[in-house]
């Protein structure tokens, strides 16, 4: 959900470019390498003194567990 690494597999699968739009990157460093164009809503700066950074994973759980 915050690295990119759903993003880099959907990729392989489509001749499509895939640009990821994400709250906040986790660990931008991590898939520096995988050439994915991705765009975080927060940038590392400002996720440092964000209280929704501080509590990114319990809104991160209920995002992904939503039924529809």
């Amino acid at each position: 959900m915050a690295k990119g690494t759903t993003q880099m597999y959907l990729q392989k699968l489509f001749a499509q470019h895939i640009k990821g739009f994400y709250f906040l990157q986790l660990e931008p460093e991590f898939m520096a390498d995988k050439g994915l164009d991705i765009e975080p809503f927060y940038s590392d700066e400002e996720k440092n003194s964000s209280a929704i950074f501080d509590n990114y994973y319990i809104l991160e759980t209920i995002l992904d567990n939503q039924t529809f």
